[in-house]
């Protein structure tokens, strides 16, 4: 454990809170394609994998790895955009080629109903599940799983077991999130966060009363690192998580956070 200050080491010893990252902190963040539920699975595969491409998120990966083990070449990609705890989208063969989430796919006016119950169960399973569409016509959805680090469940149990609050924080959907934190045994399960909302959600705690520890591995994870009274960053994350935090976990090892 690298700890920045002294003032972050007296810190250490008031925490009564410590908020989790889930993608990449309490999960391997080594994502693989589950399953896929579209009319076109190989057209569907395509057209994501070369939006995803250019994206270095864990989904992505794992969507661009499933294509490569499938042999599936993949199109060139122009206008390449993110949306922060959304999606992505880019030009395509022609089309307009957008992955995410089934909230942004309802913002952008794509009907994922057809595949809704496929999706509830794949989340019932803890899966993360998104979706593709081309000009506004769903291509299909995407299921993907990422393994619990060994660690977790441990690590949680310990912070249960000193009478410190653990909170899990998650863009995932709430079915998905509630079946991760069931097996790791966190006290509360936060889902469907964007970005800027983990930050919000530990300046809440804070507002009554909380002292919180923020473990977290990501980009996305820079603002609640620095809102948190103490940002511990796991040492295989970004630099940005890094640069951001109190703390630096020398080893991906949640325990480390108990300790």
């Amino acid at each position: 454990i690298m700890i920045r200050t002294a003032a972050a080491l007296e810190t250490a010893h008031s925490i009564d809170c410590v908020t989790f990252d889930k993608t990449g902190t309490l999960t391997e963040g080594r994502m693989r394609l589950s399953g896929i539920a579209a009319g076109d699975d190989a057209r569907a595969l395509r057209l994501a994998a070369a939006v995803e491409r250019l994206s270095t998120h864990p989904i992505a990966a794992a969507i661009v790895a499933a294509a490569d083990e499938r042999g599936v070449r993949l199109p060139e990609a122009a206008d390449y955009r993110t949306f922060p705890g959304r999606g992505v989208s880019a030009r395509v063969e022609g089309c307009e080629v957008s992955v995410g989430k089934a909230g942004w796919m309802a913002e952008l006016g794509v009907d994922a109903a057809p595949l809704t119950a496929w999706a509830d169960e794949r989340a019932g399973e803890g899966a993360t599940v998104m979706f593709a569409a081309a000009d506004g016509a769903l291509l299909g959805g995407f299921a993907l799983a990422d393994a619990l680090r060994e660690t977790s469940a441990v690590a949680v149990a310990d912070l249960n077991r000193l009478g410190v609050r653990t909170v899990m924080l998650t863009g995932d959907n709430a079915r998905a999130a509630n079946a991760i934190g069931g097996r790791l045994g966190v006290t509360e399960v936060r889902a469907q966060l964007l970005p800027e909302d983990k930050q919000r959600v530990i300046a809440g705690l804070q507002a009554t009363g909380s002292r919180v520890m923020m473990v977290g591995d990501g980009i996305n994870d820079a603002p609640a690192l620095v809102q948190a009274d103490l940002g511990t960053a796991v040492g295989q994350g970004t630099d940005v998580a890094i640069e951001s935090a109190d703390v630096v976990l020398m080893r991906d090892d949640p325990r480390l956070a108990a300790g």
